[in-house]
């Protein structure tokens, strides 16, 4: 199952210097974009990742089997142009609970990138790596890869999926999650109408959140037939899918996950498409509910009593043999809510995955480029972008992407 993975852009500027700064300053401006965070050092030829922050719970969704990996990121441009103001930019990993981004380095094309390598994170859902060159004379073809070492883990489903509940209240970072995004057209009146409508219908008896959510799920599944025959045309989007008969309504995987993260958010469920090289699933959230958080709270406190006893005594006993005071350890806070993954394309597997692949993106409303300042698209894609000097024939370039199985 394919996603469109790689359009090519470049823009030959007649006023070359107003419109470059122009458009950079709008895109650097937006708040959707966050610029350094993500901006390690370039002098090694070895440079850890560290992965994004996560706190284990032993109530959500489990690490199962997992698979090392190097993703490799690059472009090749053949000798011919010369160019000015060039700005590379290229989808890599970053860290999330199943993914853990060990370290990137430098293959090709080291002594060719005067700035270095930059990162920077889209929407908290993506990192880009960015190369630029102030001026660029292809004399001779120029490659430029980087390699990125990643553990991919399987999720495992929670062992108790009762005690979870639709979130009242979600956080700034969550929020975005319950909107309308490109291909997500929750916003248009006949979409959200025909999808409540069917909410209604197929979640009225359940008993749990859980269950409404898988109910969702089954839906969709029945509802579009899989085919990835156009695995490599743009997103039909929901709005597309419900106009089509239900008897001959087809998509690939991005088709029924959108579809499915629709209904999710129309009935407050947040949820988002999950990109991998060449795939897509989805994943929802749901919160511990408040009878199940007054139960665990209850264990922990039970637990923290014997454990201090425990450390107590352990920490007599080692102050008494050294003559040093030991510190309390740090204790982690649980986490109320969690992302749960689900293949709506494919084999059944909801509430945990198999998928072992790296991960690219986790979202479905990035800044696009080519319709600033405003414009939207669902995948990120690699982006060439510059001015050519007078007289300088269009640049000949291609993007690698691949995966290596270690």
């Amino acid at each position: 199952m394919s996603i469109m993975f790689s359009r090519y852009l470049f823009k030959i500027f007649r006023c070359r210097l107003f419109l470059s700064v122009f458009l950079l300053f709008i895109f650097f401006a937006s708040d959707s974009v966050v610029q350094g965070q993500f901006n390690f050092s370039t002098d090694g030829e070895n440079t850890a990742l560290e992965s994004d922050e996560f706190t284990p719970s032993k109530y959500g969704p489990r690490r199962g089997v997992k698979q090392e990996q190097t993703w490799v990121a690059g472009i090749v441009l053949e000798a011919g142009s010369l160019l000015d103001d060039v700005t590379i930019t290229m989808p890599v990993p970053t860290g999330w609970f199943e993914q853990e981004v060990k370290t990137y380095r430098y293959v090709k094309g080291k002594n060719a990138i005067p700035r270095g390598v930059d990162f920077r994170t889209i929407n908290n859902g993506a990192k880009e790596a960015v190369i630029k060159f102030s001026n660029l004379r292809l004399n001779n073809k120029l490659e430029i890869i980087l390699e990125f070492d990643t553990i991919n883990y399987e999720v495992d489903p929670p062992e108790n999926t009762e005690i979870f509940a639709i979130p009242k209240r979600v956080s700034k970072e969550v929020s975005p999650y319950l909107k309308a995004s490109p291909k997500i057209e929750i916003d248009d009146s006949k979409v959200s109408s025909t999808l409540r409508k069917k909410l209604r219908e197929i979640t009225n008896d359940k008993q749990t959140d859980w269950d409404k959510v898988e109910a969702i799920y089954r839906y969709v599944q029945r509802r579009v037939k899989y085919n990835d025959a156009n695995k490599s045309l743009p997103a039909k989007g929901v709005k597309a899918l419900l106009a089509m008969p239900e008897d001959k309504c087809e998509g690939d995987c991005k088709d029924l996950c959108s579809l499915f993260v629709a209904m999710c958010r129309l009935s407050k469920v947040p949820a988002r498409l999950v990109r991998l090289p060449e795939h897509c699933y989805a994943e929802f959230y749901l919160e511990l509910s408040n009878d199940a958080e007054s139960k665990i709270e209850k264990e922990k406190e039970k637990e923290k009593a014997e454990k201090m006893q425990i450390d107590k005594s352990e920490k007599e006993s080692a102050s008494s043999k050294s003559g040093v005071k030991q510190l309390p350890k740090k204790s982690l806070v649980e986490p109320r809510g969690f992302w749960f993954p689900c293949q709506v394309a494919g084999t059944y597997s909801f509430g945990g995955i198999h998928e072992r692949q790296v991960i690219l993106q986790k979202g479905d409303s990035f800044p696009d480029l080519e319709n600033l300042p405003n414009g939207k698209k669902q995948f990120l894609t690699e982006v060439f972008e510059g001015s050519l000097q007078q007289g300088s024939p269009n640049p000949i370039f291609k993007f690698i992407h691949d995966v290596k199985v270690k």
